[in-house]
């Protein structure tokens, strides 16, 4: 399952659509901005090298309180008081009124969860440790509303727990590529954080484009930029995916994914190189009318100087 926000997998989820060969478990195609999580050659988050952070970019408020003087804590008490939980109100609430609303064409509902090896994103680590992702999804004609997260089967890990919120709008032209508009709220819950969910700076706010071309020309485009971010970053985060024919029943998928210039989110000194990797998906036949779809995924950070090997599971009803 997933959302629709950059993400290099071949998806068995994320953006979170229905799909499958049959019934039970499920694999998606690519979709844009998100080649799967269960790939896990998702858009990434901050690279890892000597003195680079690997869990998510987040820091508590009462470690920012502490650093700052009285002035600089009332322009922060200001910042908080415009991205309160009442900036956030709407994602929740269109979730509601999806799941209220009585049935109508084109209107549908999903769930499932991804099991990883690791959480990789956009070439960072999160939590260096297995990783249970649940997804929920709602869709009524071409727009989509969803939960995601990711959380550490580890206690060490659980600084890089994520639980996000997010919207995506698609059209789709009659040769079959779409366009994509999305928002994402990337909310990270440090168990330190005193605030928890009304804490503003433990949410990562992120808009973006996404481009999936026809089948005569499967390549997914895809462009964030952050719009809210604690240190006040505006980054941005471009990436390509390209699915390649499957080999004897397993799907490849190829990912390239980088910051356009310098970054304090993504810890680059300039335009950058952070996500580049291959993903081979397959399904386990358990019955006839029951398949478990597996992935292993390659991904390389090279600004980073670092490289992961995942596997991943997806379940789906």
């Amino acid at each position: 399952m997933g959302r629709p926000r950059s993400g290099q997998r071949l998806h068995l989820r994320r953006p979170a659509r229905p799909c499958g060969r049959r019934p039970g478990l499920r694999r998606c195609p690519p979709v844009t901005g998100n080649l799967l999580r269960m790939f896990n050659l998702h858009a990434g988050h901050p690279g890892g090298r000597h003195a680079r952070r690997t869990r998510a970019p987040v820091r508590s408020a009462l470690r920012l309180r502490r650093q700052l003087q009285p002035k600089e804590q009332e322009t922060m008490r200001s910042h908080h008081q415009l991205f309160s939980p009442r900036s956030f109100l709407w994602i929740p609430v269109a979730l509601g009124l999806a799941a209220a609303a009585p049935p109508a064409s084109g209107q549908s509902a999903s769930i499932g969860a991804d099991v990883v090896s690791r959480y990789v994103w956009r070439g960072a680590d999160f939590g260096e440790s297995m990783a249970v992702q649940p997804g929920l999804t709602f869709a009524l004609g071409n727009l989509e509303v969803g939960a995601w997260g990711s959380y550490s089967i580890s206690a060490s890990g659980a600084g890089a727990n994520e639980n996000d919120l997010w919207a995506s709008y698609t059209v789709t032209t009659d040769n079959g590529a779409s366009f994509s508009l999305g928002f994402t709220d990337y909310y990270f819950p440090a168990p330190d954080a005193d605030d928890g969910f009304r804490n503003a700076d433990a949410h990562t706010l992120e808009l973006s484009l996404g481009f999936t071309g026809p089948e005569s020309f499967p390549v997914s485009l895809y462009a964030g930029m952050l719009v809210y971010h604690v240190d006040d970053d505006s980054s941005i985060y471009l990436e390509a995916g390209l699915p390649v024919t499957a080999v004897e029943g397993v799907d490849l998928g190829l990912v390239a994914g980088m910051t356009a210039g310098e970054s304090g989110f993504y810890d680059t000194d300039g335009a950058a190189l952070i996500n580049l990797g291959i993903s081979a998906g397959s399904e386990i036949e358990i019955t006839d009318s029951f398949a478990l779809p597996v992935s292993v995924s390659w991904i390389v950070n090279p600004d980073a100087d670092r490289s992961f090997l995942v596997f991943g599971v997806s379940l789906a009803p």
